[in-house]
């Protein structure tokens, strides 16, 4: 790393610390738990998880860069709809979905995408995500509002979020006028951009990893 190259340090052993008034120091996670709050690390696993980009950077100080980084692990991926984790029942569900509409002047580039999940919120597996249905295509404006309320309906929706930028956000004036002809009553909100999808990819891994959200049959494409 460029910090330690500054102190002459090439990754081996102690710092031999040439400079006799620049000086680096190498402190290990359990030297460093007297300056901290007692389960300091143990919260941040709990958050960021323990295999995922953030956690080896932050909790186990790996020096990595994040764009060369999976956000996720195949060996990560639970599929709901097996033995051992049967499919859920969908009234226990709040179900919402995510849409991110082509805006690419390449035919070839420029396939929109779906996503409904559904969150329990009461019982044993209250906070699991199961992700019902996934879907990606080349559609005009029309369409895009077709495969959105087909989906509406068959998962009896409650949330419709579109990124709110440009052309997505017109999107949501078409999609809230053709749901009220349609006599669907479904919100749609339009949601600011976090950041970039590396980013938001990093924040959902730990997710993913300890099993809270869960995978449909036949979602090889999304994974």
């Amino acid at each position: 790393h460029w910090i330690a190259k500054e102190f002459g340090y090439d990754g081996r052993g102690k710092p031999t610390n040439p400079r006799p008034k620049r000086r680096l120091y190498l402190v290990d996670r359990e030297e460093n738990r007297a300056n901290l709050h007692p389960t300091y690390y143990e919260d941040l696993e709990e958050v960021w998880g323990r295999d995922t980009p953030l956690a080896r950077r932050f909790l186990y100080g790996e020096w990595i860069e994040f764009a060369t980084e999976q956000p996720f692990h195949r060996e990560w991926i639970l599929f709901w709809g097996t033995p051992e984790e049967p499919e859920p029942d969908q009234s226990e569900l709040v179900v919402e979905v995510g849409f991110d509409p082509a805006i690419s002047k390449n035919d070839r580039a420029a396939r929109s995408a779906l996503v409904a999940a559904g969150q329990v919120r009461r019982g044993p597996n209250r906070g699991r995500i199961y992700v019902l249905e996934a879907q990606a295509g080349h559609w005009s404006v029309l369409e895009q509002v077709k495969h959105l309320l087909d989906v509406v309906r068959r998962h009896d929706v409650r949330t419709v979020r579109i990124e709110d930028v440009a052309y997505q956000r017109a999107l949501g004036d078409v999609l809230d006028r053709e749901a009220r002809l349609a006599g669907i009553s479904v919100h749609i909100e339009l949601v600011k951009p976090d950041a970039d999808k590396l980013r938001r990819a990093n924040a959902w891994s730990p997710l993913v990893e300890d099993g809270t959200v869960l995978f449909g049959p036949g979602q090889k494409q999304l994974i």
